[in-house]
């Protein structure tokens, strides 16, 4: 694990004329939130395995793929103190990577974060580098007779993006835990008007220290499905570039469907830039 250096000074972020920022990782007045009994999540992860050439012609430049699946998340995440106990939904898609510069890091590469709120997203993308758009990501659905459990992501009306998982049951005693990978991300800041040129481009790495408020309640895993839609552009203006190359991969095989609950709150305060 990498230490995580103390920041003392306040947090900005856009409008930095009325001071300090409250967000994630500060607190209205300055220091991290340290409440222990705040934060659940529901998720529902689905490893689908797929063509190992598709899946590397979606990796920029600094990364080689590291496996034959993608992951696709859906999670609703409630009770968090620096939404003063409100919550939102969350998508995503990542792939196992290698990522070689001054070190070596194996972890998981976020392709693409779809959040139903603009707080989390504004924050994650300017502080943590992850790439978040908006959609509207519906709640988990539970079917309780059926034994299902269900998501559906749109934005503004057209459903891009279906997920499931059935037959959910405790994994054998003798299991070992997945031990978990780092997330990787490629911070991306244009240049205002240097059209084409970056700000900032670089990698930046969550998950090197623990989380010590975060404690898993239960997991259960089962089967999954999933599936992304094609859209044109009228349909989705700003996404069908992303929605359209995920509908393409080929899903090879029965997903693994895994539901995890967690309480607590994960405040993404050990993120750092790779060299």
């Amino acid at each position: 694990m990498t230490s995580v250096t103390p920041r003392t000074a306040s947090l900005y972020r856009m409008p930095t004329a009325f001071g300090p920022h409250p967000g994630p990782r500060q607190r209205p007045g300055g220091g991290r939130w340290t409440d222990p009994d705040r934060g659940s999540t529901v998720m529902l992860s689905l490893t689908v395995r797929s063509d190992p050439a598709r899946l590397a012609a979606l990796l920029p430049a600094p990364f080689t793929l590291d496996g034959d699946h993608c992951t696709v998340v859906a999670a609703e995440l409630r009770d968090l103190p620096w939404l003063a106990g409100r919550g939102y939904n969350v998508l995503s898609v990542s792939v196992p990577v290698v990522h070689r510069g001054r070190e070596t890091v194996h972890g998981d590469l976020e392709l693409v974060t779809w959040e139903s709120l603009a707080d989390p997203i504004i924050s994650g993308r300017e502080e943590l580098g992850f790439n978040k758009v908006y959609a509207d990501v519906g709640d988990l659905r539970t079917d309780s007779e059926a034994g299902t459990v269900s998501l559906s992501a749109a934005w503004d009306g057209f459903v891009f993006a279906q997920l499931s998982g059935r037959a959910f049951a405790s994994p054998a005693p003798d299991t070992p835990p997945t031990a978990p990978r780092p997330g990787l991300h490629h911070r991306y800041v244009p240049a205002p008007g240097r059209w084409g040129d970056a700000d900032a481009e670089e990698v930046t790495c969550t998950g090197f220290a623990a989380a010590p408020q975060t404690r898993v309640a239960s997991v259960r895993t089962g089967q999954g499905a999933v599936a992304f839609r094609t859209a044109t552009f009228e349909q989705l203006p700003t996404l069908h570039h992303i929605v359209n190359p995920l509908s393409e991969l080929p899903v090879m095989g029965t997903p693994c469907a895994t539901l995890t609950v967690t309480t607590g709150y994960a405040d993404g305060y050990d993120v750092r830039v790779l060299a």
